[in-house]
């Protein structure tokens, strides 16, 4: 099975549900579109100010880009709030988190003609690839990633 690796918070999004879409500046490979990916959060670590800034833009509704304006606030809310807050529970980095199935991806520009879907400049040119019916492991599964997409390591029991 393929793995992807995406950032944190963003990761922990897209497995909540929270972010419908994963953006990109290319279409996924053809042979992956409908079919069923793991979700990899990065090792890189959560920049706190670009998290909280995060969590005040979908907590207010200051949608100044198509990442922020397709967010589910209900559901991203308190995943933002984990990854700035001193005191709350850590998102996971460098682990496995669950799969998705990639949809047919569109445009950005599509998604962003949509009422409250603003289309910042530098994301004229952006993919949005559907992530569909994600289902989280209970625990992460600690493994390094990579870049792109990688073969995930692990069986998966789907």
């Amino acid at each position: 099975m393929k793995a992807l690796t995406i950032h944190q918070p963003f990761a922990s999004l897209v497995m909540a549900g929270a972010k419908p879409y994963e953006f990109r500046y290319l279409r996924p490979p053809a042979a992956l579109i409908g079919q069923r990916i793991v979700i990899h959060a990065s090792a890189q670590v959560i920049r706190k100010p670009v998290a909280s800034r995060l969590f005040v833009a979908v907590r207010d509704q200051v949608l100044s880009s198509i990442v922020t304006a397709t967010l589910l606030p209900d559901m991203a809310l308190p995943i933002l709030a984990r990854a700035w807050e001193p005191s709350g529970e850590p998102l996971p980095l460098s682990a496995g988190l669950g799969t998705v199935i990639i949809g047919e991806p569109c445009r950005a520009a599509d998604i962003a003609h949509d009422p409250g879907h603003p289309l910042a400049d530098d994301e004229q040119d952006l993919w949005a690839w559907p992530m569909l019916n994600p289902i989280r492991w209970p625990l992460p599964v600690r493994v390094s990633g990579s870049q792109g997409f990688w073969h995930w390591p692990h069986e998966v029991l789907v």
